[in-house]
C-alpha cells in the first residue's frame, strides 16, 4: 500500500515517469545490499523478534511522510526525501519478506510447509490487490497527508497482529561470521539444481510486476481516462486476479506437473499484458489485466512453496533471503528500466515490450531448465 501510494504521489509531484521509476527502484536497492546478511540473521536469531523490529520502520516512514507533506517547503525537498524514505522502507522489507516466509517453518509441521507458504502468499496477494483500491478511495476524498496517516495506522494494526504468533521452536543457528554463513547458504543452493532453476525462473515470473506497478496506473489515467478512485479499482483487478491465481495454485498444484504449469502461466500472463497495451476500452482491458493476474498469481504462488519444500529449516532464512532478493530486485530493475523507456516510446508500446519479453523468457525456461521442466 505504501509503495503504490508513493508511486502515484511521486508521479503527481513530478509529472515524470523517470522520477517515478527512481522512487520505485529505491524501495529495492537495499535488498541488493543486505539480503545476504538478512538471511544470516534470520537463521541465527528468533524470527518473530526480527519481524517486530523492522515492522516498526514501516510505521515511522509513513509518519514522517504524513508530517512532511504538510510542510510548506515540501516540494523542494521531495526530490531527495521520497527516494530516501523508500530506501528505508526497502531495508525493512529485506528482513520482513524472507522473515515471514522463514517463520512459517516454525509454525507448522514440515509436511504442511508448502501449503502454509501458499496460504501466506495468498494473504500477501490480498494486501497487494486491495492496496490500490484503498489508496484510490482515500485519495479521492482526502488529501495526501490523510492518506499517509491511514497507511501508518494500518501498519500499526499489522504490528499488533504479531503478538499472538507462537513459534513452535526458536531458531538459534551455529555461531559463525556472516560471510561464512552466507557462503554455506550458497553452497547449499548450488547443491540443489531444482532450487537454482526455481530462483532463476522467479526473475521471469516477476518481471511483469514492476511495469504494472509503475506504468499501469498512468496507463489507466491517460489511455483509459479514469479518475483517482476508478484507477485504484482498475489496478485492484490485478490483485483480484492474483488472489484467484493463488487459489488456483492450491487447487491445481498437486494435479498437474508444477514446473510446466509455472512456465505456461508465466507465458500466458506475458501475452495478456502485451495485448492489454493495445486496448483503450475499459471492459476488455479489465479482463486482460485480471487474466494476467490469475496466471501470474498461480505461477508466483507455486514457486516459493516449491523452494520451501526443498529447504531444511536451518538454511531457510538464507535461501528465502536470496529468493527475496530476486523477488524485490526483479520488479525494481524492470520497473525502472521500462519507466525510462516509457519516457521515450510511450507507455502502451513499453507494455508491449514487457509482455513480449516475459513470453520469450517463459518459452526459454521450458526449453533450457530441465529440472523445472521435470518438476512434479
Amino acid at each position: 500500500m505504501y509503495v503504490y501510494a508513493m508511486i502515484i504521489f511521486s508521479r503527481a509531484l513530478s509529472s515524470s515517469d523517470g522520477f517515478t521509476g527512481l522512487v520505485y527502484v529505491c524501495n529495492y536497492v537495499p535488498a541488493l545490499l543486505i539480503s545476504f546478511y538478512a538471511g544470516t540473521v534470520l537463521d541465527r536469531f528468533p524470527r518473530k523478534r526480527i519481524l517486530f523490529i523492522f515492522q516498526t520502520s514501516f510505521i515511522i516512514t509513513s509518519g514522517i511522510l504524513a508530517f512532511a507533506v504538510g510542510y510548506p517547503g515540501f516540494e523542494s525537498v521531495s526530490r531527495w526525501l521520497l527516494p530516501l524514505l523508500m530506501l528505508v522502507n526497502g531495508a525493512a522489507l529485506a528482513f520482513i519478506i524472507p522473515g515471514r516466509m522463514a517463520l512459517v517453518g516454525n509454525l507448522v509441521e514440515p509436511k504442511n510447509i508448502p501449503r502454509a507458504t501458499m496460504f501466506l502468499h495468498v494473504m500477501i496477494i490480498i494486501g497487494f490487490g486491495l492496496a490500490p483500491a484503498v489508496v484510490g478511495v482515500v485519495k479521492q476524498h482526502y488529501d495526501w497527508q490523510t492518506l499517509f496517516i491511514v497507511i501508518g495506522c494500518l501498519y500499526f494494526v499489522a504490528y499488533l497482529f504479531l503478538f499472538p504468533v507462537k513459534p513452535q521452536l526458536d531458531v538459534k543457528g551455529p555461531v559463525q561470521n556472516a560471510l561464512e554463513s552466507f557462503r554455506e547458504g550458497i553452497r547449499f543452493i548450488k547443491s540443489q539444481r531444482l532450487i537454482m532453476e526455481l530462483l532463476l525462473f522467479t526473475f521471469v515470473g516477476l518481471a511483469i510486476v514492476g511495469p504494472i506497478q509503475v506504468l499501469v496506473p498512468q496507463f489507466a489515467k491517460t489511455v483509459l481516462e479514469l479518475n483517482e478512485q476508478q484507477r485504484g479499482f482498475y489496478v485492484t483487478t490485478l490483485g483480484v486476479g492474483l488472489l484467484l491465481g493463488g487459489m488456483v495454485a492450491q487447487f491445481l498444484g498437486h494435479k498437474f506437473p508444477r514446473g510446466p504449469l509455472m512456465a505456461v502461466c508465466s507465458l500466458i500472463s506475458g501475452v495478456a499484458m502485451a495485448i492489454l497495451a493495445q486496448i483503450d476500452h475499459l471492459v476488455p482491458s479489465v479482463l486482460l489485466l485480471g487474466a494476467a493476474g490469475v496466471f501470474g498469481g498461480t505461477m508466483s504462488t507455486l514457486i516459493p512453496a516449491a523452494i520451501q519444500s526443498q529447504t531444511p529449516d536451518e538454511s531457510r532464512g538464507r535461501v528465502m533471503s536470496i529468493y527475496t532478493l530476486i523477488f524485490q530486485m526483479t520488479p525494481a530493475v524492470t520497473g525502472f528500466a521500462l519507466s525510462q523507456l516509457a519516457d521515450v516510446i510511450g507507455i502502451p508500446h513499453t507494455l508491449v515490450v514487457c509482455g513480449a519479453m516475459i513470453a520469450t523468457f517463459s518459452l526459454a525456461g521450458i526449453l533450457f531448465l530441465p529440472e523445472l521442466r521435470r518438476y512434479r
